[in-house]
Order: C-alpha cells, then structure tokens, then sequence
C-alpha cells in the first residue's frame, strides 16, 4: 500500500512533468530573445507612441531595416498592421521594402491578424500589396487557420466577403475547418460559419462555371478565326455584388 506520502510526491511528479514541456518552450523562447539597439527599441517605442515623425527620422539616420523584429521576434511591420491608426507607419513601410507576408513568432502574417480583428483600413492596405499571401495559415488558435477562416471564426461578414473578393480560396478554407470541425462548431457562434463558408462555396462554383460558359462561347466564336492567346480570367475581380447577394440570401 502506498503511504498518503509517496501519493503525493507521485501527484507532485506528474505535475511537474506535464508541465514541462512549457517550462522548456519558456526557457527557449527566452534564451532566444534578441538584443535590440538604442535606436531599435526607439523606433518600437516611437510607433507604440504614434510619432511618425520621430519615428521616420531615426528610421532614416539609423538606415534601419524595414523587415526588423522586436526581442521577442515579431515584425515591426506586424505592429504597424495591427491597428487602423498607425496605417501611416504601415505605408512608410511598404515603401521602404518591408516583406508583407512576414511572419510573427507564432506565425501569423499581417493579413491574418487584421482578419482576425477586423481592422479593415490596414486589411485594405495590404491587400493592395504585390506578392501577399491570401491563403497563409499558422497553428496560432491551437488549429491550423488562415485569414478567410479567422474571418468565419469571428464572423466578420464584410472582411471574409472583402478576402473572398480580392481572391482567396474557400476550397482551401472549407479543407482547414474540416480538419478543425470541433473548435468551430464549439465557438459561441460557430453556426454562422457554416452558412458563410456554404455561401462562398457556391459563389466559388458558380463564378467557375461562368468562367467555363464564357470560355466555351469565345472558343466557339473563333473557331473559324485564326487563333489568339487565351485570356487570363481573375477571378478576383469578377462582380462581387454577385456574392454580397448570394451572402445575404444564405445567412
């Protein structure tokens, strides 16, 4: 029989084992902390006070780095996105070159945070920017996410109808709640997701088969002429009335 004394030594242990593996994450993530420069931790200090300002003057004296990261190894352009009132250090920024799918310590990109939070100036911003990455997604929830599912996860109608416009995926999307069904339908308001990811679904399908249709008639009409280069259909930019409608009919 044990004693009441090895029974708690044993729960004590088993405490301490469980709960090492975040002791470790801790100690790692620390010992990996980066040293800032003076004029590093002021830019950071700067954009925290929103003084442009100051803040381009010591970007510019300094010659600093548009893609540098705090000590704890975020993007300094993550903090510019992550509110509508720095969107002047956001663009001061981009035009000096900063990676706009940069990632933070957990993964997120810009997009996905503004997605997250519905800040929808900066989601607007960087949307407009060459190269992002609509569909990147990270393990940031404890699942894996991208910016058109943090979009459905907080049911944010206008940024996931604005995500769906500017081109990303709702195949990739519908893929990653498969994986992910129990945290969705456990959100307080997880029932809306589902007739907004069915919506997009069939906006999706639908503007495919437009494109087919139109594809189909302009091949028909110029068989009997010589041939021409195919057209690139975006659908990006394809009416997004048509999905504002179709939204609005199934939720």
């Amino acid at each position: 029989m044990f004693s009441t004394f090895n029974l708690i030594l044993m729960g004590v242990l088993m405490i301490l084992l469980m709960a090492l593996p975040f002791a470790v994450r801790r100690v790692k993530r620390f010992l990996g902390r980066r040293r800032l420069k003076p004029f590093e931790r002021s830019l950071f200090q700067e954009l925290a006070m929103r003084r442009l300002e100051n803040f381009k003057g010591i970007f510019e004296e300094n010659k600093a780095n548009p893609n540098l990261r705090d000590f704890n190894g975020s993007p300094i352009i993550y903090a510019a996105a992550s509110h509508e009132r720095n969107l002047e250090f956001l663009d001061y920024l981009l035009s000096k070159g900063a990676d706009v799918n940069a990632r933070d310590v957990r993964g997120r990109t810009p997009l996905f945070y503004t997605s997250y939070v519905g800040e929808m100036k900066p989601l607007m911003k960087l949307l407009s920017c060459k190269g992002i990455d609509l569909n990147a997604s990270n393990d940031s929830l404890g699942f894996e996410v991208n910016p058109l599912t943090a979009a459905l996860y907080r049911n944010r109608v206008e940024v996931f109808r604005v995500l769906l416009n500017a081109g990303a995926d709702p195949v990739i999307a519908e893929k990653l709640i498969q994986k992910s069904a129990k945290q969705f339908t456990e959100y307080k308001d997880g029932s809306v997701y589902k007739r907004m990811l069915e919506a997009s679904l069939r906006w999706h399908r639908g503007q495919k088969q437009m494109v087919f249709v139109k594809e189909m008639s302009e091949k028909k009409k110029s068989s009997s002429q010589p041939s021409e280069p195919k057209t690139n259909i975006n659908l990006a930019k394809l009416n997004p009335v048509a999905f504002k409608t179709i939204l609005v009919e199934y939720l």
